[in-house]
């Protein structure tokens, strides 16, 4: 019996609502359609994202945490800024890499 493959990115989306009444919501996953959902479910008037694709190798041969991250005051920022973070070539340079 074979072991199924994970298909998942290497990543971690962290998000973070603040919301119109003061309070905040945050969601962190591996799964980028649960954050795009969260997103269009909810208002917000500010979201913070930050994307983490794990413990890498830099230039300088040392081994340090890689990650985006940003404040955005709409949706549309919010999803463009979540496609830019996940898009395919960035995680797959990543996923070369990871753990090596």
């Amino acid at each position: 019996m074979t072991k199924k493959k994970n298909n998942f990115p290497p990543i971690k989306v962290t998000i973070k609502l603040l919301k119109e009444d003061g309070t905040t919501s945050t969601l962190t996953t591996k799964k980028t359609k649960r954050v795009y959902s969260k997103i269009k479910a909810e208002d917000f008037l500010e979201t913070f994202i930050k994307v983490s694709y794990g413990r890498h190798i830099d230039v300088w041969d040392c081994l340090v945490e890689f990650d985006n991250f940003g404040t955005f005051q709409t949706k549309e920022e919010t999803v463009l800024a979540l496609q830019a973070f996940t898009e395919k070539s960035l995680l797959d340079d990543f996923e070369v890499t990871n753990g090596q």
